[in-house]
């Protein structure tokens, strides 16, 4: 949809080794600026995910997209509000039921009286930067 909107997305990927990166992503992202980010450094970048963040953000304007595990998300979120970027993180959640009756994908939310809950499955699962609460 981005590309679609004339926008020039670039996307940031992290894996633990490259064994966990699959050859066939590679052919999927084909006319897609990336780059890819090993905690090994046997793909990419040595190193998390998050470490090319800061030098890929881009213009004052970017706006990031997020999902992966929640401690890499407050890590996003932080340096996107030192940097004054707005972005979206999108949460992952085993969902029993996924229509929100069971409730049991429920996650903290800040809100202008405290904090509230959100089902993830039908309030979901993006919400924007600032409001999850990630467990502080």
């Amino acid at each position: 949809m981005l590309i679609q909107e004339g926008q020039d997305p670039l996307l940031l990927l992290g894996f633990r080794n490259g064994p966990d990166y699959p050859n066939a992503l590679s052919k999927r992202i084909t006319g897609i600026r990336h780059r890819i980010a090993t905690e090994d450094g046997s793909v990419g970048t040595q190193g998390l995910v998050t470490g090319l963040l800061p030098e890929e953000a881009g213009s004052d304007d970017a706006f990031i997209y997020a999902c992966g595990p929640r401690p890499m998300l407050k890590v996003v979120e932080a340096i996107a509000e030192k940097r004054g970027l707005q972005g979206e993180v999108s949460l992952e959640e085993r969902m029993a039921c996924g229509i929100g009756v069971c409730k049991g994908c429920v996650t903290a939310i800040r809100n202008n009286e405290g904090r509230l809950y959100r089902r993830i499955c039908t309030d979901g699962p993006t919400f924007p930067f600032g409001e999850v609460i990630y467990g502080d």
